[in-house]
């Protein structure tokens, strides 16, 4: 079972990075429009909306595959950190500890590094740099997501409050920081990607 979950974690996963490089080129495209639109805006301004409708049908399908991602990956890694010999937690907490606010940022990195290392004694050394990186990328997605969602909303407070200079500088902000979302997103999918297929060769190595 959980090397069907592997598989199938494993094929999400590379749907996803599919449609994150199809989002980074798009949100490269657009901001070069962005960039254009302060000499040339009505030449630009339907390239400009044909590749904001791409945008917006391609973070639908990615919004999909994440949830597949997340479901199939911790279905996976439920099941792998169960069948663990020793373990620091109840097999449980490899699902609970994605949704514990604060706990969430650290805790599903050192079940990952325990089924990677195959037991918690093989996880108290330096981590493998595929791990640390994997999570690196996701919490810098979060982080670069969450400054999206800011920028957004100081960007329509300003338009409310009659400023729109500064709208404006906010809205450039968003476009510079949708290509770096786009990015973190593909960093985090392929080598989510890498760590359950190289867990899961690691474990069939163990026997």
């Amino acid at each position: 079972m959980a090397r069907w979950l592997a598989f199938l974690a494993s094929a999400v996963l590379g749907a996803r990075a599919v449609v994150d490089g199809l989002r980074l080129r798009g949100e490269l495209r657009y901001h070069a429009l962005f960039e254009r639109s302060f000499h040339q805006p009505h030449r630009v301004a339907r390239g400009m909306a044909a590749v904001e409708h791409e945008l917006g049908t391609l973070e639908t399908i990615a919004d999909g595959l994440l949830l597949g991602a997340a479901l199939t990956f911790g279905a996976w890694l439920f099941l792998r950190y169960r069948t663990l010999d020793e373990r620091r937690r109840a097999p449980s907490w490899a699902l609970w500890s994605w949704l514990v606010p604060g706990l969430n940022l650290v805790e599903p990195y050192r079940i990952v590094r325990e089924v990677h290392a195959g037991g918690p004694s093989g996880a108290t050394a330096r981590a493998p740099w595929l791990v640390f990186g994997w999570w690196s990328g996701w919490l810098l997605y979060l982080v670069l997501l969450i400054g999206v969602i800011a920028a957004e909303g100081r960007a329509s407070g300003y338009l409310s409050a009659g400023e729109p200079l500064k709208a404006f500088e906010q809205s450039v902000l968003v476009a510079r920081l949708g290509v770096a979302v786009a990015a973190a997103s593909l960093s985090a999918a392929v080598l989510g990607l890498a760590v359950v297929l190289t867990t899961e060769r690691r474990i069939s190595a163990r026997g």
